[in-house]
């Protein structure tokens, strides 16, 4: 189909970037890459505390990460809840941890309730 006079005369971009998808250490943080944040509904991200998921193999391992509710993790308290929208019920959401909290450091905590897929 061709292209609407209006548009045929913008330029188009040629070059796309994907830089979403590399995954670099944090600062100071050694080797360990940031674990994954959960968007959530809104899309939207805290400033100071940060929203994380944890995926586990069975739907029992998350319901039996549940009982981590309260616990400390890089010196705040950890605020577990089920993913509701989670279709197979395997997913943790994990709030009020600060933004430098990293991958292996969630799988540690979280590796005592079951097999952990992702952090």
């Amino acid at each position: 189909l061709p292209l609407p006079p209006a548009l045929a005369s913008t330029p188009r971009p040629r070059t796309i970037q994907m830089m979403s998808g590399i995954r670099r250490p944090l600062e100071g943080a050694g080797a360990e890459f940031p674990a994954k944040r959960f968007k959530g509904a809104d899309g939207q991200r805290g400033t100071l505390q940060e929203t994380y998921e944890v995926r586990y193999q069975l739907p029992s391992e998350a319901m039996t990460a549940m009982s981590l509710q309260g616990c400390e993790i890089a010196g705040h308290v950890a605020n577990v809840t089920l993913d509701a929208a989670s279709r197979d019920q395997t997913k943790v959401i994990v709030t009020g941890l600060p933004p430098n909290v990293g991958t292996q450091e969630l799988m540690s905590v979280f590796a005592g309730a079951g097999t952990v897929l992702y952090a």
